[in-house]
This record gives structure tokens, sequence and C-alpha cells, in this order.
């Protein structure tokens, strides 16, 4: 994973040989998925939501807050603010929690009336997202590298095929696929 700014970041997926699967880039002009397998560049919308339950809630825009540990929404009113945490009514009119350590979140909850529907904890480089229906996504950072030079974003072939993508064209992301 790269994030080279608030608005730009990309993912990078391969296989266990080293050969490329996928790349995402979220840009906030234009977003792309890469499909090396199939030879396809599909522009997508970044407002676009990923497959499977535990990531639906999120567009792909906030897909780096998630991953790095940031709250993937921001209060629209109600923020309460204690030593342990925060609550706060999103854009949307969702409730969040949020719990602090060391001026750092250390776990958040979106809630679905009463009931927690999605929480996230942080773990040792990485972190446990998980839903209510049972399904969890988890990722761990493998290597850090600083980058030589500024990031230009995921290098899109001339020779693909160029088409537009629905949310069903993207990979659905397992834990075994991403390491940032």
């Amino acid at each position: 994973m790269v994030l080279a700014s608030a608005p730009l970041f990309s993912l990078m997926a391969s296989d266990p040989f080293g050969r490329s699967l996928w790349d995402f880039q979220i840009d906030r002009d234009q977003s792309y998925f890469v499909d090396h397998r199939e030879s396809k560049i599909c522009s997508i919308d970044s407002l676009m939501v990923l497959p499977g339950d535990t990531l639906e809630m999120f567009p792909l825009a906030s897909l780096p807050l998630v991953l790095l540990g940031y709250l993937p929404a921001s209060p629209r009113s109600g923020l309460v603010s204690s030593d342990e945490g925060l609550s706060f009514i999103d854009d949307q009119g969702r409730k969040w929690t949020a719990t602090l350590k060391e001026q750092q979140v250390s776990s958040w909850t979106l809630w679905m009336g009463d009931e927690p529907l999605l929480w996230w904890t942080r773990q040792a480089k990485g972190g446990i997202l998980s839903h209510r229906r049972g399904s969890q996504f988890r990722w761990k950072e493998v290597v850090a590298e600083a980058l030589d030079s500024p990031y230009s974003g995921v290098e899109l072939p001339s020779t693909y095929q160029r088409v537009i993508c629905s949310e069903s064209d993207l990979p659905e992301l397992r834990e075994n696929q991403l390491q940032p």
C-alpha cells in the first residue's frame, strides 16, 4: 500500500511468486482498478464501495483511513469527548464511538441502534475489522519503506483494455491478499 497524500493512495496485490494480480489507485480526480490477469483497466468512482460484508460500509476513498487506524467518518454533530474516548454522529446520521490510547485511536465502533454493527481494533502494526454478521478482515503491515521520489501513481499499461467498472468487477479483499 502506498499513501502518497490524503487523496491519493494505491494498493497492490501479488501472488506468492511475486507476480502482479491487481492494483487499485484511488485519487480525487480519477480512480482505477488494474487487473493484470485480464489485462484490463477499469475506471472506478472513488465513492464506490468494496464488495464483502466487512468493507461494504466504506467508500474506496476511506479505505486508507481504515487500514491506517483512523476513524473513517467525521463528526457532523454531537461530538462528546472524554479521557477514555469520544462519540459522535456522522454526516449520514450514524453513531460512532472510539477509544483513545496515548492520543491515538485504539478502537472504534459503528452502531446500528443499540448494537454494534462494525468495530475496529488496533493490533501490532495492523488491525482487525469485524462485522456483526460474523465476517472479519485482518491485516498486518509486513514492510514499510520510505519512497525514494514523489509517488506518481500506478502504471497504466497502454496495451490493456479500458472499461468502466462496477462493484461486482472488484476483488473481494481477503486477509491473505492484503499486506500493506
